[in-house]
């Protein structure tokens, strides 16, 4: 895997302004990268409920009083060229090259499938946190790129961009980890030049249990070649909380998870599924996904 492009939707937040500035973090550790900032602009059609939906256009046309829908349009693609241009200006000085691409769509239109559709090596999205058990019923906009995307996704959470990455977590079972996985993480590592700190949690305190997951997790280090890493089996019945718990314990500065492809098992594919979800949807830290 190389570095070549980095996809960051951009939605005119504070999360997606981190979620550039962590890209620009990214990007400058190559000399190969380009960032493209992608924004949605959305062709209302006129007397029909939009159901809420926020769009820059439309709030452009609020600012200047038009109300005739091309006029809208057109406005609010001069306000978004004319930010995405200070942004640019922002960032000169990294030497990140960062381009914008204006797409247009319909009332209804999917984000998550718009964003994944784009050829990149990674996708950066700044998203908010769900608060308590929405999750269980609403899809977030970042679990849906999740799912949908064939490539690696950093989602960055937070009041602040991260830009240092010296501490990696890598929670896994370790004996599902496919060589494409256990390769792009390495890489990531290498890129970033972080410490991994491999985690396995085991359901009791058990000092057999504890041993099985240090060589299991000792193995694949060797096995994938991988150096500055330090191992350690974590109690925990809960995999999310315990993955979260661990991070913050160490004071991590990102937290990388393998999405798992469809299981025979519904159950063990819930499981596995709803993890990444939550962390996802709850960590404060940035969250990897590497897809088998």
């Amino acid at each position: 895997m190389k570095l070549r492009k980095i996809c960051v939707p951009y939605e005119f937040t504070t999360e997606s302004e981190n979620a550039v500035q962590t890209a620009v973090a990214i990007a400058s550790k190559t000399s190969f990268c380009t960032i493209e900032l992608l924004y949605v602009i959305i062709h209302y059609t006129p007397g029909v409920n939009t159901g809420g939906a926020l769009n820059i256009a439309s709030a452009v046309s609020m600012d200047y009083g038009i109300t005739e829908v091309g006029k809208i349009t057109s406005v609010g693609e001069t306000y978004v060229k004319e930010q995405f241009e200070q942004i640019r200006n922002k960032y000169s000085l990294s030497n990140v090259p960062i381009r914008f691409r204006i797409i247009h769509g319909e009332d209804g239109i999917n984000f998550a499938d718009v964003y994944t559709q784009e050829v990149a090596d990674l996708i950066v999205y700044g998203a908010e946190n769900v608060k308590g058990a929405e999750d269980w019923f609403l899809a977030s906009e970042a679990d849906e790129i999740i799912r949908k995307s064939k490539t690696p996704v950093l989602i960055v959470k937070g009041e602040k961009p991260i830009t240092s990455f010296e501490k990696i977590v890598f929670a896994s079972l370790f004996e599902d980890v496919t060589p494409e996985v256990a390769f792009t993480l390495r890489y990531w590592q290498e890129l970033l030049g972080s410490k991994l700190y491999f985690v396995k949690f085991v359901e009791s305190d058990s000092h057999s249990q504890y041993l099985q997951a240090q060589n299991e997790m000792k193995y694949f280090a060797e096995k994938y070649s991988f150096k500055n890493y330090h191992a350690e089996a974590f109690e925990s019945s809960d995999v999310e909380k315990g993955i979260l718990e661990y991070a913050n314990n160490i004071k991590a500065d990102m937290i990388v998870v393998m999405s798992h492809k469809s299981s025979s098992s519904w159950l063990k594919s819930m499981i596995r599924s709803s993890t990444e979800q939550h962390l996802a949807n709850h960590s404060n830290l940035p969250v990897l996904v590497l897809h088998e």
